[in-house]
């Protein structure tokens, strides 16, 4: 088993659309899109690379469109990468590619040793969660558990906390 890494990513890269010969040359920063203006292609991710080591967090950050949903949709096993390679140290010791994985190795894959949170884009920030503790707020205002209904007259507005009034 692999100690130095957790997680390694070896040029990861998605297109959508069948590709040609200039997709390169047609996308990414110096061409200012990404999409390819002789086959329409999307190049969604180009050779993403990185070692996630012990104890380290991996945070992805970019513009919108930039390719941050794609690594992870990829990395998560949703989708198939049109390219490179993936190695998780508690699968096969580090040393065979999880997109080959068959379909009852991703499924325990997910279950036992993946874990992702999906973007919500109605989300908000919590305001009452700052630096790990919790500032004071009435009872009006805490957030309540997904799936609960207010059961006032009225009720608060809905939010992604709190469930229809």
């Amino acid at each position: 088993m692999n100690s130095s890494w957790v997680l390694r990513v070896d040029g990861l890269g998605k297109r959508y659309g069948r590709g040609c010969g200039l997709c390169s040359k047609n996308t990414g920063p110096l061409a200012g899109a990404n999409s390819c203006a002789n086959c329409g292609s999307i190049l969604a991710c180009t050779n993403v690379s990185f070692d996630l080591l012990p104890g380290e967090t991996l945070g992805i950050v970019g513009e919108s469109g930039s390719g941050k949903s794609t690594v992870l949709r990829c990395l998560f096993l949703d989708e198939e990468p049109t390219w490179g390679s993936a190695y998780l140290s508690g699968f096969h010791r580090g040393e065979r590619d999880i997109f080959t994985a068959s379909p009852p190795e991703r499924r325990e894959l997910r279950a036992a040793t993946m874990g992702l949170a999906y973007q919500n884009p109605g989300g908000r920030i919590e305001p009452s969660h700052y630096g790990g503790r919790e500032h004071r707020r009435t009872a009006l205002e805490r957030p309540r558990p997904f799936g609960c209904r207010d059961s006032r007259p009225g009720g608060l507005p809905s939010s992604p906390h709190r469930g229809a009034a």
